[in-house]
């Protein structure tokens, strides 16, 4: 599970073949039904549904290259000292970006212009992407860094070929979620992206019309431009799997570890002890946890997880449906 080389082995999409992965689940160690007390909440993040791999990074590299490590720090989010990275990989998509006027500002008299509505919907397939989410410390539901997205080269198998995916409201990669809301996890950060109008003017175009060819031929612009950031993404220390799962907990909740034998412990560069396991639902109100080694499972009310539904993100879907008939009306 700790990795000591920034450099994976195998193509991180395919990183355990399944005949590992059923070995693994075959040998796991059931520790049952754990206890927690009624104060305890363990925060699940939830996964994109079409993740392929999952990341998670915990303790940086210091050890890389100068250049190496001046890139990655302009590119990527640092950790600090507590972070900790979740990453997902997603293969390539097929959405409707919808696409609305931006706001334009007059100088004289300070007042701001905007035309209501989304202008245009444009079909767009997206290259596979990689979603992060940083968190300044284990999360907690509470809290969470920047939101990032890279265009992954599918060329590539066994490194982290990545160029930010500049779209509208992204800027170096960076997802700026204007006032639709902070996302707690890389779902809700997924959904808010594709599924939120997209400004029709700003950084790529000066009107609207250029900004939808911009999206039209995302695809063969940022071809040539991918660039390797497997030692950034990964780190000096990392845990990742190509198994599929509702949701991923990482915790450091003391109660939970003390049940935990200390052979499945992971520590941070601060040498404390945390779990990383991926979580799904059961039907008898638990979560089953499950990692390389062992399983558990715990009741639902000790779990904190946007589970119900991001409301935001349903207020931005239903916004949308009610334009796109308005739309057709017209």
């Amino acid at each position: 599970m700790n990795k000591k080389t920034t450099k994976p082995s195998k193509d991180l999409s395919t990183a355990k073949t399944k005949k590992t992965e059923k070995k693994t689940a075959e040998t796991l160690e059931n520790l049952g039904v754990l206890g927690l007390k009624k104060t305890s909440k363990l925060f699940v993040g939830l996964l994109p549904t079409a993740y392929k791999a999952a990341l998670v990074s915990y303790q940086e590299d210091q050890d890389r290259d100068e250049e190496d490590q001046d890139r990655d720090e302009y590119l990527l989010s640092g950790l600090g000292n507590n972070g900790i990275r979740v990453s997902c990989l997603l293969p390539a998509e097929s959405h409707n970006i919808q696409i609305v006027k931006e706001t334009y500002f007059n100088d004289y008299n300070d007042q701001a212009y905007e035309e209501d509505g989304i202008i245009k919907t444009v079909k767009h397939k997206s290259t596979p992407t990689l979603f992060t989410l940083v968190h300044p410390d284990f999360p907690n539901g509470a809290t969470c860094g920047d939101v990032q997205v890279f265009s992954i080269s599918a060329k590539h198998k066994t490194k982290i070929m990545a160029a930010p995916y500049e779209f509208p409201n992204v800027s170096d990669g960076y997802i700026c979620f204007g006032n639709v809301g902070t996302p707690k996890d890389l779902r809700s950060a997924h959904a808010l992206f594709w599924n939120s109008p997209f400004h029709g003017g700003g950084e790529h175009s000066d009107d609207s019309k250029s900004n939808v060819e911009y999206i039209r031929h995302y695809k063969s612009i940022v071809d040539h431009s991918y660039e390797d950031l497997t030692a950034g993404i990964c780190g000096k220390k990392f845990w990742s799997t190509t198994q599929q799962a509702d949701g991923i907990i990482i915790t450091n909740n003391q109660e939970l570890l003390r049940q935990i034998p200390e052979k499945f412990w992971l520590r941070n560069a601060h040498n404390e002890p945390f779990l990383i396991a991926l979580a799904d639902p059961t039907e008898n109100d638990r979560w089953k946890f499950w990692s390389r080694g062992f399983s558990f499972e715990v009741d639902d009310k000790f779990i904190s997880t946007p589970r119900s539904g991001n409301k935001k993100v349903t207020a931005v879907e239903t916004k949308i449906k009610e334009l796109e008939k308005a739309l057709t009306k017209v």
